[in-house]
């Protein structure tokens, strides 16, 4: 009984995981990019984001690993994370070189 409690437990995680991957799975662009003293600001030359299947992911030269865990989205190279917004566009937020950066990207490719 208690395996099957275990394995059911297991299979209820593993399955909302999958869920929470083809939500995020495909390629994002920016739409809009918000720094210090630039908010709002179009950003159509920065690279897309994207997000495969099998859990890798690349944004122009940077390579990693993603996942999501209960909604949030983390970059293995990347501090920072994202979630999606009731629009169905995915807010990334980050440090670096002491600036906060607000992204909004947009779903080009499932």
């Amino acid at each position: 009984m208690i395996r099957v409690v275990v394995w059911l437990l297991a299979l209820g995680l593993w399955a909302g995981a999958e869920t929470g991957r083809s939500v995020l799975t495909g390629t994002w662009a920016c739409q809009s990019m918000a720094a210090g003293a630039y908010t709002g600001r179009s950003c159509p030359l920065l690279p897309w984001l994207k997000l495969a299947s099998d859990g890798s992911y690349e944004w122009g030269q940077e390579q990693g690993t993603w996942r999501d865990t209960r909604g949030t989205l983390s970059l293995s190279g990347r501090e920072g994370d994202g979630r999606v917004n009731a629009d169905g566009k995915l807010i990334f937020e980050y440090d670096l070189h002491g600036k906060h950066y607000v992204l909004t990207l947009y779903r080009r490719q499932p």
